[in-house]
């Protein structure tokens, strides 16, 4: 079998929760086939047997050509969803109304729409980056928003997003942010050119904060050595350590020892030195 005309592996629908995700699959299997448009907008069928037969042979060969890509778009369908689903759309006569029965068994009608609409605005305003989080954390949750209220029609442009993030980011990017805003046409700036440039910056603050910790702790190493090495010089009886940890004679303290247990011999040896001098 050729490239060209080797079947998309089709995604399948687990339960609710995963909706969202399979919509934005879904939608680039279609898109890349050209079938999308079968999803948002149909096609127009003739009111009936007689309309039809009033077609020309141009419009005749239109219908069936919309009529077969809107069968394939529909066959796409039902090989990502499984029995149960399947069952919950098995009426649909094409893929508009088949993707339009599954919205609303996965996302409510109309007023359950809006209001996970307004859920999901309100989530995207009270985004803001914790001192705790990454770059790259704190932009999955942004991305996350973004595509659920895209998938359900808000029109949100990359330069409210980017402007959203720059505005989210705690206090020790407010230099990057700065040099971003001042350097760049934010009407132009694409939020993964952002997520680079927020990246880079990150990842030197994090080579600076480990370099300072590191030199830091040298120091307090070598300022704690110094304190041990002038501790272990105090006067021990008679001998002081060395740096190889061994004991030598010390003869200044040897004498203030003797002198002290007999002082008489010392005042008599300075007599005889007195009078020997004299």
């Amino acid at each position: 079998m050729s490239m060209n005309s080797a079947q998309p592996q089709v995604p399948l629908l687990e339960g609710k929760a995963d909706f969202d995700f399979w919509v934005i699959k879904m939608r680039t299997i279609l898109g890349s086939h050209g079938l999308w448009n079968f999803i948002t907008d149909g096609y127009s069928e003739p009111a009936d047997y007689v309309a039809e037969q009033l077609l020309t042979v141009a419009e005749k060969a239109k219908l069936e050509e919309n009529r077969k890509k809107d069968k394939k778009a529909l066959a796409f369908i039902h090989q990502g969803i499984n029995p149960v689903t399947f069952i919950k759309i098995a009426t649909a006569q094409n893929a508009k109304e088949a993707w339009e029965m599954l919205e609303k068994s996965y996302q409510g009608g109309a007023k359950a729409k809006v209001i996970k609409l307004q859920n999901l605005r309100r989530d995207f305003e009270n985004l803001k980056m914790k001192d705790s989080d990454s770059v790259e954390q704190f932009m999955s949750q942004v991305s996350n928003v973004v595509s659920q209220l895209r998938l359900l029609g808000e029109t949100l442009s990359d330069q409210r997003v980017v402007e959203k993030v720059l505005r989210s980011m705690p206090k020790r990017f407010e230099s990057v942010i700065a040099a971003i805003e001042e350097s760049k046409d934010l009407s132009q700036t694409s939020v993964e050119d952002l997520m680079g440039s927020l990246i880079s910056h990150e990842s030197r603050m994090n080579k600076y904060e480990e370099s300072s910790l590191e030199n830091a702790f040298k120091t307090q190493v070598s300022v704690s050595r110094g304190r041990g090495r002038k501790g272990k010089t105090g006067r021990g009886r008679g001998s002081r350590p060395n740096f190889h940890g061994e004991h030598k004679f010390d003869a200044e303290a040897e004498w203030e020892k003797k002198t002290q247990h007999n002082p008489h011999s010392f005042r008599g040896s300075s007599s005889r030195n007195v009078q020997q001098n004299a």
